[in-house]
């Protein structure tokens, strides 16, 4: 048991990890140790008493961190955290709480490219603002507002 936790603190010292992704780190570490499933879903339990691992806090710090550094539409978010095992009711209960405001996240993030885009001709560049933006989850309506705020200055 001592052995797992380790490896699991080893895991979890780089950023946090939702409960299912450690879970399948620590099957796959199996083969090497000899982890026995009753070993991992006592570590798992342990690391949840301790405050180690929960997936309401994973989501709140995933999108914290998305958001700041690459922002997407919440369309986007769920897809991404669902790859990282995390629950639809989790998610309910996270956007409920705290809601994903897609138009200033779009329109930061077309502010952040605005200038690779001057050198377009304006209907080229409204093109291409529409395919970065829908990339990137923005529905269509979230992006012609953000096109249209961004040409008008604001």
């Amino acid at each position: 048991m001592e052995k797992a936790m380790n490896v699991a603190f080893f895991y979890l010292k780089f950023r946090p990890r939702s409960v299912w992704e450690l879970r399948q780190y620590m099957e796959k570490k199996s083969e090497k140790h000899g982890f026995t499933s009753a070993i991992i879903d006592a570590v798992v339990a342990r690391l949840i008493e301790l405050r180690y691992l929960d997936d309401r806090e994973f989501v709140r710090w995933f999108i914290d961190q998305r958001q700041r550094v690459k922002p997407r539409s919440r369309l986007h978010l769920v897809a991404e955290l669902k790859k990282h095992g995390i629950t639809a009711p989790v998610l309910e209960e996270y956007f409920l709480e705290h809601a994903v405001n897609e138009s200033a996240s779009a329109y930061d993030l077309l502010l952040r490219k605005a200038a690779s885009f001057a050198r377009f001709s304006a209907r080229e560049r409204n093109r291409r603002i529409m395919n970065y933006l829908s990339r990137r989850g923005f529905s269509y309506e979230v992006i012609k507002k953000t096109i249209a705020r961004w040409e008008s200055g604001e």
